[in-house]
């Protein structure tokens, strides 16, 4: 039997041609595209393999079993509905699943990414589940009603694991924000930093700058043309503005050579020794985080940092509503 997946307009081809050839031609790659397609799709789950503390770290995995506990005992509401965000390959959304069936609570299920691929294997890594999967991309913005697909009054456990850090705190929150009700509950992770200084920095960047991660961002430009020999990737990180203690990871191509590439019919001149902004991920101290969350109109009721300082896991829920 076939899974049907339903497509938000951002996720039609006509938007993800015109979002990749205006990414291009700015030299600001969206962060959907690192993962949509198949073979990037698999790159990200290589490297995430060999580099989420999830996968390496048994601290985190109960700091994330610990904090879906916490969620559950907080919303009494039954039924509920479950949304994951940025679902990827739905590995944690399962970890939060099998608790809530264990409390044999009742919740319907909308799994949503940018990338068909993830979705689909969300949805196969969650099929006991009764699922609807869902392909979109939540730069868009899509609205409640679009990312639930029904009218339903029933309140809604929204989970964001791993989208602060590439979507970014000015995006991101505010757009929750929006999303939620006053019943609502948000589950949040971060990337943290222990503190803002240079060797903390140094020892996070190693995250960024190693052999899998590479293949993951130069992949994607291959993929549309270029050779390994055309570019070079540099990793860096920069202070965010007005936020003491936190900083944005960039990695840029520089690119080594004149060269014009052809993608969706549309012809791209790139000069040499300019720059593509391929990757950003934003990191926080634990304490300009907080105040991050405050600053965006959210409480929060449950949260917990990982041994190294390096991951949070946070329960948000709004406490001033704005018109919708």
């Amino acid at each position: 039997m076939g899974i049907q997946v339903a497509f938000h307009p951002s996720g039609y081809p006509v938007s993800v041609r015109a979002a990749l050839c205006e990414g291009l031609r700015t030299r600001r790659i969206p962060a959907r595209f690192l993962y949509e397609s198949v073979a990037q799709a698999s790159r990200w789950t290589t490297y995430a393999k060999a580099y989420a503390p999830l996968h390496h770290q048994k601290d985190i995995a109960r700091l994330y079993d610990d904090l879906f506990s916490a969620a559950l005992d907080i919303m009494q509401e039954n039924p509920f509905q479950y949304l994951g965000l940025g679902c990827g390959d739905g590995i944690k959304d399962a970890r939060f699943l099998d608790l809530a069936a264990q409390g044999q609570r009742d919740l319907r299920v909308t799994l949503v990414d940018a990338s068909p691929p993830l979705v689909l294997e969300a949805t196969l890594n969650l099929h006991k589940y009764a699922t609807k999967p869902l392909v979109a991309d939540l730069e868009s913005c899509p609205g409640r009603h679009e990312l639930t697909m029904d009218d339903s009054m029933e309140p809604i456990m929204m989970t964001c694991l791993g989208m602060l850090p590439t979507l970014g705190h000015k995006q991101l929150l505010p757009y929750l924000h929006l999303l939620t009700r006053q019943k609502d509950k948000v589950i949040l992770s971060a990337n943290l930093s222990p503190s803002d200084t240079q060797a903390s920095r140094a020892e996070i960047l190693l995250q960024y700058d190693n052999e899998p991660a590479r293949a993951w961002y130069g992949g994607f430009l291959v993929d549309l043309g270029f050779t390994r020999s055309d570019f070079e990737l540099k990793a860096r990180t920069d202070s965010i503005e007005s936020i003491p203690g936190a900083y944005r990871i960039v990695v840029e191509a520089c690119l080594k050579t004149d060269l014009c590439v052809t993608v969706h019919g549309n012809k791209h001149t790139l000069h040499k020794d300019a720059s593509i902004d391929l990757f950003r991920s934003e990191r926080f101290t634990a304490e300009a985080l907080l105040k991050c969350f405050s600053d965006h109109g959210f409480d929060v009721e449950a949260g917990s940092v990982s041994g190294d300082g390096q991951e949070g896991l946070y329960l948000l829920a709004p406490f001033r509503k704005k018109s919708l």
